[in-house]
């Protein structure tokens, strides 16, 4: 005799869904001002408190952005590790909020390896990272 198991799967939402609905009548949360060019999210919302958290990043970036997501998180300094080795810090020092609640990072396209966020742990708030991937040179819509 042969016994079979066959798995289910369900159509059904995750009950720990974080994903922020379409509305169609426009009354849906505003999403935040963002810079021309496609963004692919490199650390979702993570808390300043934390204090450094590294990210392991696969893949080829010409820029970082790091945003409040909430609160006023401080970021001191984004440390860059490249593939090869190499490093770079560049220092934020100061806090995301208002019209400042953005830091971009300029990197020069080259593999990355991780990136390491420092922050203030008295801060609040948390922020998100991240990265404009090197364009291939095929057009998208």
């Amino acid at each position: 005799m042969l016994a079979v198991a066959v798995p289910v799967v369900s159509a059904a939402p995750a009950k720990n869904e974080t994903a922020a609905r379409v509305s169609y009548t426009g009354d849906g949360p505003k999403s935040p001002r963002k810079p021309a060019g496609d963004w692919v999210e490199l650390a979702s919302p993570t808390p300043a408190s934390h204090g450094r958290e590294i990210i392991t990043v696969d893949g080829r970036y010409v820029q970082l952005r790091i945003d409040a997501h909430e609160g006023r998180p401080v970021v001191k300094n984004v440390r860059v590790v490249y593939a090869d080795g190499k490093q770079r810090v560049v220092r934020i020092g100061r806090a995301l909020a208002g019209k400042r609640a953005t830091a971009l990072v300029e990197l020069s396209g080259a593999q990355l390896d991780h990136v390491v966020i420092q922050t203030d742990r008295r801060s609040k708030g948390t922020y998100t990272v991240q990265g404009a991937p090197v364009s291939n040179g095929v057009a998208s819509r």
